[in-house]
């Protein structure tokens, strides 16, 4: 039973330790997109530890610490980095670069506030960490791409460092991938997601990540209480 509990506790250590590489690939080599694939890595791993922990039936307040505890540098400290680098190498607006950290604050505060909360809901209250990480990994993608001045990337990196500040700690209700509902009428609007973000992936390729994470909350807010929102 011992060695049972540990298996998803090692996974989650794992994803806390690709969050650091990634952070480290990022600020010692300068390879946003090599630092990249430790968080994909360490996004398999945050599925990864709660379901197995699950099916195993080793769910444990440990393991709920130490899941916020990592998700705090992976899904918190490395996208705060990875704006500010976007605010030094893509701007003009480099003397602003330090309101990125509040990503990182914002984070954990929404963590730490999660593990408060008692039982997870089928939905999220404001955008989750994974989520918010890949807006701003769209958001990088946009800047390094030429397609804005640094004088435009400079406000939209000002702009997603408030907006993400917010979003992250908002009372929004966003739906969630983790339980798909019975009957199959609940989950129309997940189908309809993966529809528009596949159309637009294949418009924009990486381009894309920050407008489906755009979509995710407009399309949350719009079907919110014909599809996932149950009234208590």
């Amino acid at each position: 039973m011992k060695f049972r509990q540990h298996i998803p506790n090692s996974i989650t250590l794992g994803n806390l330790i690709f969050g650091c590489l990634a952070i480290y690939f990022l600020l010692v080599y300068q390879q946003p997109q090599q630092a990249f694939w430790f968080i994909y890595l360490a996004l398999i791993g945050d599925f990864l530890d709660g379901w197995i922990a699950r099916k195993l039936g080793v769910s444990s307040s440990l393991g709920k610490d130490l899941d916020s505890l990592a998700d705090g540098v992976t899904f918190g400290v490395f996208p705060s980095f990875l704006i500010l680098h976007c605010f030094t190498k893509f701007s003009d607006f480099e003397g602003f670069k330090f309101i990125s950290l509040a990503i990182a604050a914002a984070s954990i505060y929404r963590l730490a506030n999660f593990n408060q909360a008692g039982t997870p809901k089928d939905y999220f209250l404001g955008l989750a960490t994974p989520a918010n990480t890949f807006f701003a990994i769209g958001i990088f993608y946009w800047c390094s791409s030429a397609s804005f001045s640094p004088l435009v990337n400079g406000i939209i990196l000002i702009i997603y460092s408030s907006l993400s500040w917010f979003l992250l700690n908002a009372k929004i209700p966003l739906f969630s991938f983790k339980n798909l509902k019975k009957p199959f009428f609940n989950n129309v609007h997940i189908l309809i997601f993966f529809f528009l973000s596949l159309i637009i992936f294949l418009l924009l390729r990486e381009l894309a990540i920050a407008p489906i994470i755009i979509i995710y909350i407009l399309l949350s807010l719009t079907l919110k209480k014909t599809f996932y929102l149950c009234e208590n």
